[in-house]
């Protein structure tokens, strides 16, 4: 077992990496052990640098190192991102919130570990009403992270009882398209809020809307927002990649991502009755706490052996 735990998450800026790794040696010593985020430029370079100081470096694989140059495909991650596997194998173990058939895989030893479920923070709300409401739940919802077939999804539906929630930092194009198609009196942006509002917004909600494009790096990862939209008793409507089944399992609604497929899926649920509605709900609170943060938090205790 570690003596000492530090947790390294940082901005992108090398010049902090080697002053990191010296104040963590300074601080708790050459026993500690190190987590680190494995796509951030600082969190890698800091943790190579202090596990050749003899610190125990364990990155923490929750998004891709190759996320930097998918997300901006004409800039130079194109180039420095491929530094970042080659560092981040240097470490003997890293946790891995991927699927485990991800390509995406790092360390000698690796631990699969997927994203849990606040359900200690939120209580499930099943919601008998008239018509749909869905709610987007992101750090920046985009056109390019399935933004796109979800606003022209409710275009195409053309029924004022489906509306959208949508939660987190929006790009000027989701806000530009919802207007272009005339839904803006259906699709309410939110931008940055709590994540206790967030939450309440996934409890108000009868779906949790998380599809997403075929990205290498999308089709095994496990989103985090599912794990929200669980916790609420909320219907994830999911991409049918591993990943999304890796979080949801039997709870979601998958589909192939198109904007035709989101049409029909919520077509479908709006025709469910309210028993079958609050039967989907209640699946989905069971397996939010089959994957609660508790019981995550425990299985990445004694991965890492800490």
């Amino acid at each position: 077992m570690a003596d000492d735990i530090c947790v390294l998450s940082a901005s992108n800026r090398f010049f902090r990496a080697r002053e990191a790794a010296d104040s963590i040696v300074d601080l708790l010593g050459r026993n500690a052990t190190l987590l680190s985020a494995a796509h951030e430029y600082e969190c890698v370079l800091a943790g190579t640098l202090a596990k050749a100081k003899g610190v125990r470096w364990v990155p923490d694989v929750f998004e891709t190192p190759a996320m930097p140059r998918l997300n901006r495909p004409r800039s130079l991650h194109q180039l420095t991102t491929r530094l970042l596997p080659v560092l981040i194998n240097q470490a003997e173990m890293g946790i891995h919130s991927f699927h485990p058939n991800t390509p995406y895989q790092y360390c000698r030893e690796r631990a699969f570990i997927p994203n849990g479920a606040p359900v200690s923070q939120i209580e499930a709300q099943y919601n008998d009403r008239d018509g749909l409401k869905v709610v987007l739940i992101g750090d920046r919802p985009a056109l390019e992270r399935g933004g796109e077939y979800l606003l022209r999804a409710i275009n195409q539906l053309e029924n004022p009882s489906v509306t959208v929630d949508v939660c987190g930092n929006a790009t000027e194009g989701m806000q530009d398209l919802s207007n272009k198609l005339g839904v803006s009196d259906r699709v309410h942006f939110h931008g940055w809020i709590a994540h206790r509002k967030a939450l309440q917004y996934a409890k108000d909600a009868d779906v949790g809307y998380a599809v997403l494009p075929p990205r290498p790096d999308f089709r095994f990862a496990p989103p985090i927002k599912v794990g929200e939209y669980l916790a609420a008793g909320t219907i994830p409507l999911l991409s049918d990649f591993p990943g999304s089944r890796y979080m949801a399992a039997d709870s979601g609604t998958y589909v192939s991502p198109s904007v035709q497929s989101v049409v029909d899926a919520l077509s479908l649920l709006l025709r469910s009755d309210s028993k079958e509605l609050k039967r989907r709900s209640s699946i989905s609170r069971e397996r939010a706490e089959a994957i609660s943060w508790e019981s995550i938090r425990q299985r990445f205790v004694e991965s890492v052996g800490i």
